[in-house]
């Protein structure tokens, strides 16, 4: 497809061909007739130039409307990776959590086995001062 610009330059050239001058050997300019053929070519060309200011016109807005979008979805895209480095935060926040949370319970379970232990030995303590106290009642 010609551009805009191509084709009124060769409409303007169909023209200046139809209407070209003749000299006669007085030296006077007279212009030929026109002939249907000319005139439909001239038609043609007028046709061809509108057709073409409305397939610029046409992608022109489609250029436009896909810039919209464009332009749309770099916001939709920046939005996204923003709530996506906040749920990334977040996510690291949970982890330090957690593993606090596990170190805690590590310790806890340290201590109820230290505690444990010390109750069996307590317990065994008790148990061996009873025996004696025991015996030395019989």
């Amino acid at each position: 497809m010609k551009s805009a610009l191509e084709s009124s330059v060769l409409l303007k050239k169909q023209v200046f061909e139809y209407f070209a001058s003749y000299r006669c050997p007085d030296g006077k300019v007279f212009m030929k007739p026109p002939d249907r053929e000319g005139i439909n070519a001239l038609k043609e060309a007028k046709d061809e130039v509108f057709a073409t200011k409305e397939e610029e016109a046409r992608l022109k807005n489609t250029l436009e409307e896909a810039e919209s979008e464009m332009h749309y979805l770099k916001e939709v895209i920046r939005e996204a990776k923003a709530e996506s480095m906040k749920l990334q935060e977040s996510l690291t926040d949970k982890e330090k959590e957690l593993r606090s949370v596990i170190q805690e319970n590590k310790e806890l379970q340290n201590t109820e086995s230290a505690s444990v232990i010390k109750a069996h030995l307590v317990g065994a303590g008790v148990e061996t001062c009873f025996e004696g106290v025991l015996y030395d009642r019989r």
